[in-house]
């Protein structure tokens, strides 16, 4: 069986490049099959030439396999962020075809534009015929996609760009052409579809709203989406730090409970003030969706953000303090740090959303 290697180049060693590199790490399951080998190369811009695009400054070897398909991305680091950026849902959607589907060697460097959950974010062209709307295309990392009855698709009119033109349709699980494929993720409790749309018709009746003015629904949407997956991750979190109290009260070492070790009580304090921190956000940005509040964008976008780092570092803590035990399948630590993991990337990571923040401010 013929197996690609991606290798990429990521040119820009500030936080952007190596938000970029962090997005591609923590998603390598998602984005190659089992045995496939990511290599990603952060690489100082100052000595790209193009011709030397591997020679980095550090390689990163997840996975393990042979043969090379090369992919250069450029990430501009400057002040202004005026040049192409690769992140969000299409970094994973050009990842994966490149590495599935790509041919050994890629002579052109790849380019993307900024991509958010936003309306930037949406490709699928939706071509209207015959009183209807056509859809073809594929939709990466659908939720529960498997057993839903229903689909609540964003697409674009042909030619448009941002905003405009974006229309939201309901697609019925039954149509023709509508296939949902599971996909193998890091979090097994999570399960993740791709849609496959070919050739689905969907009349002018399944269209939520007004054909084009779709942008402000899907805010909406996103906004409440990621309130909720901010309290979930709370909730998260929260049983992680009773789970590590209780264990330290009980893991005997050198005579006496872990729990009075100054480390352990330390990590625990940090973690309580991470759980409280990440629950007041969340408080705030349920009232806010809640009232219709003018700040709910900008408070659910807070939310998710600080949730995201802080259910990762608790579970990532709660693995320490349980030692060898917390690195078992026995034990269901696991569990939450590929929880927090895969929560963190829905609907935009932290450094995302910490982006829509600094949007919505003015900075």
């Amino acid at each position: 069986m013929f197996t690609k290697k991606l290798q990429v180049a990521i040119v820009g060693l500030g936080p952007r490049g190596l938000s970029v590199a962090e997005r591609l790490c923590a998603n390598a399951e998602l984005l190659l099959p089992h045995g496939q080998q990511l290599t990603i190369h952060l690489v100082d811009p100052h000595v790209f030439d193009g011709g030397q695009v591997w020679r980095s400054t550090q390689d990163r070897v997840l996975l393990m396999n042979t043969v090379a398909c090369q992919v250069t991305i450029f990430v501009d680091d400057t002040v202004d962020c005026a040049g192409p950026v690769v992140s969000g849902p299409s970094l994973y959607e050009w990842a994966r075809s490149i590495a599935l589907m790509g041919s050994p060697t890629v002579p052109e460097a790849v380019r993307a534009e900024a991509a958010t959950l936003g309306p930037d974010g949406v490709t699928l062209p939706a071509t209207q015929k015959n009183g209807t709307y056509m859809l073809s295309g594929t939709k990466l990392f659908v939720p529960d996609a498997q057993t839903a009855d229903f689909f609540l698709v964003a697409a674009r009119a042909p030619g448009s760009a941002g905003a405009e033109g974006l229309s939201l349709l309901l697609v019925e699980a039954a149509d023709p052409g509508v296939r949902a494929k599971p996909v193998q993720t890091m979090d097994q409790t999570r399960k993740l579809a791709e849609l496959e749309l070919r050739d689905v018709a969907v009349p002018r009746s399944r269209v939520i709203g007004e054909p084009g003015q779709g942008a402000a629904i899907l805010e909406r949407i996103v906004t409440r989406a990621r309130t909720g997956l901010a309290a979930e991750m709370c909730g998260g979190a929260a049983r992680v730090l009773e789970v590590c109290v209780e264990y330290a009260k009980v893991r005997e070492q050198f005579g006496r409970p872990i729990g009075s070790f100054q480390a352990i009580q330390h990590k625990c304090a940090n973690m309580l003030v991470e759980v409280e921190s990440a629950r007041s956000a969340a408080y705030y940005a349920a009232w806010a969706v809640g009232s219709d509040s003018s700040d709910a964008t900008l408070a659910a976008a807070m939310a998710k953000a600080y949730a995201s780092d802080a259910y990762g570092h608790v579970a990532a803590e709660g693995i320490q303090i349980h030692g060898g035990i917390g690195f078992t399948w026995e034990h269901d630590m696991h569990i939450f740090f590929k929880r927090a993991k895969s929560s963190a990337a829905s609907f935009g990571d932290a450094a995302t959303n910490r982006a829509v923040v600094a949007r919505l401010i003015g900075l």
